[in-house]
């Protein structure tokens, strides 16, 4: 469909957004741009809004679903280098541009990754005012595809998408208090379920929280039961794909 999306041609940046402006709802506005870099070979989407410079999360994702469980489980979710990187550098980047610059358990994600077909990618920060507002990850299983001609193009492509779903989100916002994945868990629950996320334990939970450690219990099992998940790890890895942390 777009083919390689170089900068010159304009013509596939602005039919992607002609469809991204023909989207209903940010479910549509994802699925298309998933679709686009898809097509390019960029098989693993991940996108992440903050509301109100908030992170909430992963909002969106084509990743796969046992790489994210693994992410989950080994509590990738506050040491992931792209995240980190991301918060103070404004222009799209490589992973294999910030690799030298990792410490060797930074290293060992991206490493991990690769057993997962995620043999490259980039990560394009959206900033506006100076402030970070979301952003894009984007995986391939074609190391190639690390192409610099790419950069620029990719960046646009997202900025693209970012501002739109943006939009989408003010409106759809309007005819709710809270996205419907927050309103599922209590603020309890959803603090709870976070720093399980950190790999706290339900002792270490019951500590930070100067709460007995019976009141963590039933708040991890209502999690579970909520969320439809079988153990921990699963609720966990569940609430990451909603954008619960």
């Amino acid at each position: 469909m777009f083919g390689y999306l170089h900068l010159p041609e304009a013509g596939a940046l602005k039919g992607l957004l002609d469809k991204l402006l023909q989207a209903q709802s940010r479910t549509a506005a994802f699925a298309t741009f998933a679709h686009a870099m898809a097509d390019i070979g960029f098989q693993g989407v991940m996108y992440i809004h903050r509301d109100d410079g908030i992170c909430q999360g992963i909002t969106a994702t084509t990743y796969d679903k046992a790489w994210i469980e693994h992410y989950v489980a080994r509590n990738y979710t506050r040491t992931d280098p792209t995240r980190q990187h991301a918060m103070y550098r404004q222009q799209p980047f490589f992973w294999k541009e910030i690799y030298p610059l990792l410490r060797k358990k930074e290293k060992s994600i991206f490493q991990e990754a690769r057993d997962f077909s995620m043999v490259g990618g980039i990560a394009v920060p959206i900033f506006e005012g100076g402030i970070l507002i979301g952003g894009v990850g984007l995986a391939t299983d074609r190391a190639a595809l690390e192409d610099s001609r790419l950069k620029v193009s990719l960046g646009m492509a997202a900025s693209m998408f970012c501002a739109i779903d943006s939009d989408l989100y003010r409106h759809e916002k309007k005819d709710r208090n809270v996205p419907p994945s927050l309103a599922l868990l209590t603020r309890r629950e959803i603090e709870i379920v976070r720093r399980m996320a950190d790999g706290c334990s339900n002792t270490e939970i019951s500590n930070k929280m100067n709460i007995a450690i019976g009141t963590v219990e039933y708040h991890a099992r209502n999690i579970a039961t909520k969320l439809t998940a079988p153990n921990r790890t699963a609720a966990v890895a569940k609430a990451f794909r909603m954008g619960l942390i």
